[in-house]
């Protein structure tokens, strides 16, 4: 699960280039700046996918990708 979370938000490496092009570096990091609510977005668009996911296969879905591939061939 780690490893998943840490792969999804693994473009924060992006955040001190655009901090450095923000105008108001202030309202980057606040409470209810830009970084605070562009991972809000991301992470509300994984649990929406993860939601659609779960909802569409059901209790037969697995923890990790790699769990729901058939191993036929």
């Amino acid at each position: 699960m780690i490893g998943q979370l840490i792969y999804a938000f693994e473009g924060q490496t992006m955040v001190l280039p655009v901090e450095n092009k923000v105008r108001n570096h202030e309202t980057f990091l606040a409470p209810c700046g830009i970084l605070t609510i562009t991972f809000g977005i991301c992470s509300l668009f994984m649990q929406f996918l993860g939601f659609i996911g779960y909802t569409t296969y059901g209790a037969e879905t697995g923890v990790t990708i790699t769990e729901n591939v058939p191993n036929d061939g």
